[in-house]
């Protein structure tokens, strides 16, 4: 019996041609193993719908051509749920992506997608919002915000936004619980980490893997601006953790207060600002082919 499997293609996500895109998937789909349909979104949450269609109907897979956040609009209709998520990356930073070694080639992600083998990996819920990859509460998240209202996508712009709010953005204050262990520190950021990376091979989390249901919460204390590209240096060659500014806890679940109400982002979209943020982990509960 011949697999049933649903691309789904962002056009407004990354830089890449979207038409492109689907050539690439017509031309290297196993037409002879599978039945297929690609749709392209037209309005937010229409990714969320066509999958939730999806396992409505027993479809086999659906397969995602875009970023971490697009990655997150499906893989939260297809968690708990027997159909398998694939992924051809094309979005700005492609964290979830990288960390399970797919690769950013669009004809080579679908020699995976044609091989179906698929991996169970963890996820989470952060105040009742799904997550896959990685969230952040501070600075990144900040940027999450700004970066979500240019008109330019990718690297360089995202490094853009990083940059201008750099200098006017203040740490806060926070307290963090998890199990028995509490810690009240200033921090410049906290990301909550599934993968080991935001994107762009940006490790924050080098012992991460989406597999052992456990998230590594990740503290990053405040810095100088001259320190700036030291660490961002760090973040891409996979030092981060080597910097001083950086300690971890490994945790299933976390209860994170900030002193005033901050910025969050999960998979790169941002969500309004919170002063506490509530986060456990979700194991082994989506299957990714890789």
């Amino acid at each position: 019996m011949k697999r049933k499997l649903l691309f789904i293609i962002n056009p407004i996500s990354g830089i890449n041609d979207k038409n492109k895109t689907r050539k690439i998937i017509e031309k290297h789909v196993c037409t002879s193993g599978c039945e297929y349909e690609i749709v392209f979104t037209k309005y937010p949450r229409h990714a969320f719908e066509l999958s939730r269609t999806a396992v409505e109907e027993n479809l086999d897979a659906v397969i995602i051509a875009g970023g971490d956040g697009s990655v997150n609009e499906v893989a939260s209709a297809l968690v708990n749920t027997p159909v398998k998520l694939g992924i051809i990356p094309n979005g700005s930073g492609n964290g979830l992506a990288r960390h399970l070694g797919i690769p950013l080639d669009a004809a080579k992600s679908m020699v995976i997608i044609n091989r179906f083998s698929p991996k169970k990996i963890d996820t989470y819920i952060l105040n009742g919002h799904f997550g896959c990859n990685l969230a952040g509460i501070g600075f990144d998240a900040k940027v999450a915000n700004e970066f979500a209202r240019e008109k330019r996508r990718g690297f360089f712009s995202y490094v853009k936004t990083a940059l201008i709010n750099f200098p006017k953005y203040k740490p806060v204050r926070f307290s963090i619980l998890s199990g028995n262990v509490k810690i009240e520190t200033d921090a410049f950021l906290i990301s909550i980490a599934n993968s080991n990376q935001f994107g762009n091979r940006a490790v924050i989390a080098p012992h991460a893997k989406p597999d052992d249901s456990i998230l590594d919460i990740c503290i990053v204390k405040p810095f100088l601006l001259w320190y700036a590209p030291v660490f961002a240096i760090a973040l891409l060659t996979n030092r981060a953790n080597r910097t001083g500014f950086i300690s971890y806890i490994a945790a299933q679940s976390a209860i994170i207060t900030a002193s005033r109400p901050t910025e969050i982002h999960i998979d790169g979209d941002p969500l309004p600002p919170e002063k506490v943020v509530e986060v456990k982990i979700n194991p082994l509960s989506l299957a990714v082919l890789v």
